[in-house]
């Protein structure tokens, strides 16, 4: 892979993308909802920057022996890939695919409704799970699916492929009908980002296409949903939408010419109609900064000694776990009925304050980095660092291994990646059994 294509892949630029890049965002004004954060905040905003970006550093300096380039063509990532036990893999992923995809019907059926097709889709669709199991294993198809895709893109039996196209398309219609945009769309930026690493091509005419589709995609559930839970929906982005971008209109008649009526009282119009349709989006990537910025305001720094960076196997214990959302709502006094995310940030600080943010921040950026260093190289590994590095565009959002899926699906990462082989010549294409 060239360089320069490699490079956009790396954890510094996909940690610019998914973080760096939506908190520059805040402060150009486009929403009321989403003022500039105090200084504190952007203090803790920096001090993970800087940490995130130290990790990758030290794994640099620390691990020389990854970065230096092969020489020889038929080494590193440009060895080609095959599947050993091909037959195995394919039917054990059967097998457990076969159980997720019922579990997640199985919430279909317990619910009495698909929530996308509901009226009271915005609701229904946290109503969903049965339990935390249950609904580990139901989110658990689509990374299936993405498996699936891998098999796929290596095999050459035509009939795994044909299998494997069918579950791929039977999964996504299924978890689309969730009404949740994270679980249906997570599995095809999976795919897609694989797609990318594995053949070094980048913003092809078709990747742009998926791209652009996956945006529209995106913004059009959520508005949606947002409409269908809520009728004033589009005059509240227009409300919303910073005074920079609206224009007051001039009084209608006489009479309200001579009232004294305070200039922010006065009706607005939105000075292009293309920022309704902008609205949500924007919402989506700058509104946990937001949320992070009331965590910090609200002196919520240090305060659970762990639980919310550990939550994933806290979660597992017996009876109900306070989750992250629920704890935030109530510190908060936010009434609202699902999680208001705040970053991968608030996780650390809320447990170990600006010192969590530091550690955290810098052990994660290693991680991820060394398993970049890894995968270039050996190409086998490539999995394990699409399933880690594809959640670093999601950083602005929310941390995300705060669910123990994210666990069990980097365990399946693993066990698929046992199966991987590269080849270490041309000759060795007689030993791949199928």
């Amino acid at each position: 892979m060239h360089s320069f294509k490699a490079a956009l892949f790396s954890p510094a630029s996909l940690f610019t993308i998914g973080f760096i890049l939506p908190f520059s965002l805040v402060f150009i004004g486009f929403s009321k909802e989403v003022p500039t954060p105090s200084a504190e905040t952007i203090i803790t905003i920096f001090i993970g920057i800087i940490s995130f970006v130290s990790g990758i550093l030290s794994i640099n300096f620390l691990l020389p022996r990854f970065i230096k380039e092969q020489k020889n063509k038929n080494t590193g990532i440009k060895r080609p890939i095959f599947i050993a036990h091909e037959k195995l893999l394919f039917l054990s992923l059967v097998v457990i695919w076969l159980v997720c995809i019922s579990m997640l019907w199985l919430e279909f059926a317990h619910l009495g409704a698909l929530p996308l097709l509901s009226p009271d889709v915005e609701t229904l669709r946290f109503q969903l799970q049965i339990n935390g199991a249950t609904h580990l294993l139901a989110i658990a198809s689509g990374f299936i699916a993405f498996l699936f895709f891998v098999l796929f893109s290596y095999t050459n039996n035509n009939t795994y492929k044909k299998i494997s196209l069918s579950i791929i398309v039977i999964t996504i219609l299924s978890l689309s009908l969730t009404a949740n945009r994270v679980d249906f769309m997570y599995p095809g930026l999976l795919m897609l980002f694989f797609s990318m690493l594995n053949s070094g091509k980048i913003f092809t005419k078709k990747h742009v296409v998926i791209i652009l589709a996956f945006v529209m995609i995106f913004v059009s559930i959520n508005i949606y949903r947002s409409s269908q839970h809520n009728k004033n929906f589009q005059a509240e982005i227009a409300s919303g939408i910073g005074e920079k971008y609206q224009t007051v209109q001039p009084a209608q008649n006489t009479q309200a010419t001579q009232t004294a009526q305070p200039e922010q009282n006065m009706p607005t119009r939105i000075k292009n109609k293309i920022y309704v349709t902008i609205y949500p989006l924007y919402m989506t990537l700058t509104y946990s900064f937001e949320m992070l910025n009331k965590v910090v305001n609200n002196d919520l720094g240090g305060t659970t000694g762990g639980l919310y960076t550990f939550y994933a196997f806290h979660s597992l214990k017996p009876g109900h776990q306070e989750s992250f959302g629920e704890f935030k709502n109530r510190a908060l006094g936010i009434n609202f009925y699902a999680e208001l995310t705040s970053t991968y940030l608030s996780n650390f600080y809320v447990d170990f304050g600006n010192i969590g943010v530091l550690i955290a921040s810098l052990i994660y950026g290693a991680i991820l980095q060394a398993l970049w260093l890894m995968l270039r190289n050996n190409k086998k590994y490539i999995i394990i660092y699409t399933v880690n590095a594809a959640t670093l565009i999601f950083c602005f959002y929310a941390f995300y291994y705060v669910y123990f899926y994210a666990f069990f699906q980097i365990i399946l990462a693993i066990y698929t990646t046992i199966f991987i082989k590269t080849e270490k010549n041309n000759e060795d294409k007689t030993y791949i059994q199928r």
